[in-house]
């Protein structure tokens, strides 16, 4: 059984290298035999400490495959047996909010049953614009759907892999449901596993009052400036990246487009 000895700030931080050694190491079987090892008084003892039982309840789920998980339907239909009891009327509420979302309803495509979409390829790619802007409770899942998937996949493969998330019109991105949150955290825990973000802007006059102003432009390296046409915008850029008069004054190229970057 490995032995990882190195300094973690989270329970997955010291799992997921853990998990590697063990698997390149073939040693999947002692790692077992170990876990069988345990006392049942221990078990008990760390399954019920207020400290340890949530890290009792996400090592459990980690070693579920896909098909093992519950699904949607699942909890829908434990909501309909429940709205009989004792809390019916709040267990029918649920059961009728979450209907829509099981395979039988309009969106349950995309969010019951085993999950189908592989990010272990070289590039995955997501486009949200054929979600019209009127289906917000749709966008708000496919964007929860979509980071969390990019999330897990990116903390999960070895950090000595290099990782580009790209977030291409990042102004749209900001729109969707907690797109802010997404960006924050993409730009300020992303780094430590090795993944480079990338975002593009339009017109940086919207972004320039965004909430994640800070967090992207402090946590940027690197800026490709193509021509902007408004010199308020490259006044304001200025105060993060900051750029001569003579590069305020040429034309770069004939199209207006900002990209930076963390590496």
């Amino acid at each position: 059984m490995p032995q990882i000895c190195r300094s973690t700030t989270t329970l997955f931080d010291a799992f997921v290298p853990f998990r590697d050694e063990a698997n390149a190491n073939g040693e999947q079987e002692q790692e077992r035999e170990a876990l069988a090892g345990i006392e049942d008084g221990d078990i008990d003892r760390i399954t019920h400490d207020p400290a340890t039982a949530d890290d009792v309840f996400r090592l459990a789920l980690a070693y579920l495959n896909s098909r093992e998980f519950p699904t949607h339907a699942q909890l829908q239909a434990l909501l309909v047996l429940e709205s009989h009891g004792a809390n019916g009327e709040e267990s029918r509420f649920l059961a009728k909010l979450l209907e829509p979302w099981c395979a039988f309803g309009n969106y349950g495509a995309i969010l019951d049953g085993t999950n189908n979409v592989s990010l272990a390829g070289r590039i995955a790619h997501f486009e949200l614009g054929s979600i019209p802007e009127s289906a917000e409770d749709l966008r708000a899942v496919a964007a929860f759907l979509i980071t969390n998937h990019v999330r897990n996949e990116v903390m999960s493969r070895p950090r000595s892999t290099r990782k580009r998330v790209i977030l291409e019109g990042l102004s749209a991105f900001l729109a969707i449901p907690n797109g802010d949150r997404i960006t924050r955290e993409f730009y300020e825990r992303m780094r430590k596993y090795n993944c480079w973000v990338f975002s593009v802007i339009q017109q940086f006059s919207r972004f320039h009052d965004s909430p994640v102003r800070s967090s992207v432009m402090g946590n940027s390296r690197l800026l490709f400036l193509l021509k902007q046409r408004d010199r308020q915008d490259l006044d304001r850029i200025s105060e993060a990246f900051p750029l001569p008069n003579v590069t305020k004054d040429t034309d770069i190229v004939p199209k207006s487009a900002l990209y930076h970057c963390h590496d």
